[in-house]
């Protein structure tokens, strides 16, 4: 069997244990998820991200991230390998990656970016406060 999108909806906390590997998989959550993946191996990830989500995945490599934000989300990926990231926020939006190339990142709002590595940053349209941060 083969899983390549995943929705989910409400205020729960979700764990996700086994191992998702692949080429695109797309990722949405709705409400206040807390949404924590132990292993993700892909070539595309797309995630979509409603309302106050907060995202965490713990292990793997994505080579292409892309996350749109509509809200208060929280992406933390700085514990997995990746090549570029493309990210639009809106609304009050953190995310922490871990990229090695690029990361384009549009904001209509106050969004904050933590990333190590050393990707080029590209920034597109922003409106309010965007603050973009180097951690190693």
């Amino acid at each position: 069997k083969t899983l390549n999108e995943l929705s989910i909806r409400g205020e729960e906390e979700q764990l996700i244990k086994s191992p998702i590997a692949g080429d695109k998989f797309t990722l949405r959550l709705y409400g206040e998820s807390n949404v924590i993946i132990n292993q993700l191996s892909l070539q595309q990830l797309n995630t979509t991200m409603y309302g106050e989500s907060t995202l965490e995945i713990k292990s793997g490599s994505i080579r292409e991230q892309r996350y749109t934000c509509y809200g208060e989300g929280k992406v933390n990926t700085m514990a997995i390998t990746g090549r570029s990231g493309n990210i639009t926020a809106y609304g009050e939006a953190e995310f922490k990656l871990n990229l090695s190339e690029r990361i384009k990142i549009t904001a209509f709002g106050d969004a904050k970016l933590y990333y190590k590595g050393s990707p080029e940053i590209v920034k597109g349209l922003h409106f309010g406060d965007m603050s973009v941060v180097r951690v190693d």
